[in-house]
Parts: structure tokens; C-alpha cells; sequence
């Protein structure tokens, strides 16, 4: 299974391989196996388009982006201008997120000497609004392919490219933190169940919900125990005992992981 959904689309050089072997028509039968074979696997190749999610996790793929998906499919231009649509209406919300205002660092004054009046600051106040007017989608799908980099979401999540890309990094994370398998999911109900026991019948929904949150961080590596038990260390707060105590510790609640 692939790990992520930027994987399935390219599955396409798998379906080539049948089209390239019906050229022998002595074999008939072989042939009509063939077709049929394709048939198939063109029935459920094609329900990627039931969501923009395949299309838009190449694209935002640095390696692959949109200059990949042309070439692959140069021969129906019908999904191209299909998959263009879908992924215009997909970040068309996005385009219009606010942004952080952050005032931008100014240049230490310097001298100025008499060339640096053909250069005007309007003229230069021009070219930065139109920098940062660009869409930043259009602007993405131009660039050339980055094939040194295999890793989407590591890539998008870099502060270096949420910098450059605020608006699209958003995008790039909500589709590549889609979980390409539901059996992943269907585990996280399973273990829910079994953490909410007779004996547990306290528990309520946001307490089951951050457990299992944190569960799949510690197995996907995303925290450590270590960080989590220092965390623990400074929620800790120290408050009076009884008589027979001079001091006692109040923890924070706990669940245990099954």
C-alpha cells in the first residue's frame, strides 16, 4: 500500500504496461485477457477523480508537481483540464486566508548617491506588491520538478517553506496528513473501545480523545516520553497536606495507554 496519497496517482505506469503488450493478435485469447485486465484496473484508476485529494497530493509534491502530471497524461487532455478545475476549486478558499501582519525589516540607512535616484522607491514598492500578489498556487505549479526530495509533508511543514508559501503550505498539509488507508483508523476505534472499560466509566470524551491523540504521536514519533514526562514535571504543583504529611504532590491525571 502506498504511504501517502501522492503515490497513487503515478500508480498509472503499472496500466501501461498491459496497453504495451496488445500488439500480438495471434494470441487472442491472450489479448482478450488483456483488455479486460485493463478494463478493470481503468474502472478503479478513474475513481481517483471522485476526490481532488489524489491529484492535488502529486501536484504539491515537490517531485512530481503539475509539470509531471502533463507529461503522464499528455493523451487526455480531458483530465488535465478536469484535474486543473478540481484543484483550482480546492485552493480557492485557501487564497484567501489572512495572513500574520509582521512588519517587514527595513535596510540600516546607507548614503545615497545620485544613481540610486533611477531607481525610485515607488518603483521598487511596485515590484515587492507584485511579488506578493502572485498567486501563490500559479506560482508553484511554474516551478521545475525538485526530484531530491521524497518526503511531502517533511518538506511542507520546514519553517523555511511555510515562509515562502503561507497560504499553500496549509493546503500541502491538510492533503498530505490524510491517512492513505482507513485500517490505521479503524485500529485508533478499536483501541478506544478497549481503553473505555466498566472500571473506566468516568472517562469522558475529550479524555479518550487526547489519549489516543498522544498514543499515535508516541508511535508515529512525532513526541517523545521524555518530553512528555517534562511536560508533566512542570504542570506538577506542590500543595499542602494533611497533618501526617508535610507535602504532597498533586499529579496531573493519567491515562494509561493500552
Amino acid at each position: 500500500p502506498s504511504q501517502d496519497t501522492s503515490q497513487s496517482v503515478p500508480l498509472q505506469g503499472l496500466l501501461e504496461i498491459p496497453e504495451e503488450s496488445d500488439g500480438r493478435r495471434d494470441r487472442q485469447v491472450l489479448c482478450t485477457n488483456i483488455n479486460l485486465g485493463w478494463a478493470k484496473l481503468m474502472k478503479y484508476y478513474t475513481k481517483t477523480d471522485l476526490s481532488a485529494a489524489y491529484v492535488a497530493a502529486l501536484i504539491l509534491h515537490p517531485r512530481y508537481n503539475w509539470s509531471w502530471l502533463k507529461k503522464k497524461w499528455s493523451y487526455r487532455q480531458d483530465w488535465l483540464k478536469a484535474a486543473d478545475y478540481r484543484i483550482r476549486a480546492l485552493w480557492k478558499p485557501y487564497s484567501t486566508f489572512p495572513l500574520p501582519t509582521t512588519p517587514r525589516p527595513r535596510p540600516p540607512p546607507r548614503i545615497e548617491h545620485q544613481t540610486d535616484l533611477l531607481w525610485s522607491d515607488s518603483e521598487d514598492d511596485g515590484l515587492d506588491q507584485e511579488t506578493e500578489q502572485k498567486d501563490e498556487y500559479q506560482a508553484w505549479i511554474e516551478r521545475a520538478q525538485q526530484r531530491e526530495i521524497h518526503r511531502p509533508l517533511e518538506y511542507w511543514t520546514s519553517n523555511t517553506t511555510r515562509a515562502q508559501w503561507p497560504r499553500l503550505s496549509r493546503l500541502a498539509i491538510d492533503i498530505f496528513t490524510i491517512p492513505a488507508m482507513s485500517d490505521d483508523l479503524e485500529r485508533t476505534f478499536s483501541s478506544a473501545g478497549l481503553m473505555v472499560r466498566p472500571h473506566r466509566g468516568q472517562l469522558n470524551d475529550s479524555s479518550v480523545t487526547e489519549t489516543q491523540c498522544l498514543k499515535n504521536w508516541l508511535k508515529g514519533d512525532v513526541v517523545t516520553m521524555a518530553v512528555f514526562a517534562s511536560q508533566m514535571e512542570e504542570e506538577t504543583t506542590p500543595i499542602q497536606g494533611d497533618d501526617d504529611d508535610d507535602e504532597v504532590a498533586e499529579l496531573p491525571e493519567v491515562i494509561m495507554i493500552d
